[in-house]
């Protein structure tokens, strides 16, 4: 897939991101965050996730408290859509309930 790099008439090639279905499994949760090196300010998450994402100073974050919110389509339609593939979404175990 090609992507505008800023420089009219000028692309480069960014890879899709991996599927993110099935990763979702009993006692695990997904943990996300976004690499402020890699990120280079689209704003693609946060119009595709707007209750997870924002903007500060020109670059994509995670909205602090919703961190865990990986499993959410919204979420996962912004982390597969990242031009610069910045977001990244990890398993994080969690304690048994009940």
């Amino acid at each position: 897939m090609n992507r505008p790099t800023g420089r009219e008439g000028t692309y480069v090639s960014v890879p899709i991101g991996p599927s993110l279905h099935g990763l979702k499994a009993t006692g695990v949760g997904m943990k996300l965050s976004v690499d402020p090196e890699r990120c280079y300010g689209s704003g693609d998450c946060a119009y595709r996730a707007p209750s997870v994402f924002t903007v500060v100073d020109g670059f994509g974050a995670v909205i602090p408290g919703r961190e865990d919110a990986g499993d959410d389509p919204k979420v996962r339609e912004a982390v597969e859509g990242c031009p610069s593939q910045a977001i990244t979404v990890t398993e994080e175990r969690r304690a048994p309930t009940g």
